[in-house]
């Protein structure tokens, strides 16, 4: 499974338990910004820290 679908998984399993309805688009709208380019086709199972690290860095220089 890819990182894309997993992700689509969770926020379909959880989006009823969130507050506001906006969160799942929220959620989704970041991933598909900064985490699907860089990882959205990679296998879940061989994502780790030093790949990861080009999405993160990317959601911190928004702030």
């Amino acid at each position: 499974m890819t990182f894309k679908q997993c992700a689509s998984k969770y926020i379909e399993a959880h989006e009823g338990m969130w507050r506001n309805v906006k969160h799942a688009q929220q959620w989704t709208n970041t991933l598909t910004t900064y985490a699907y380019p860089v990882i959205g086709a990679m296998r879940s199972r061989v994502i780790d820290r030093p790949r990861n690290a080009g999405t993160s860095t990317a959601l911190a220089d928004e702030d």
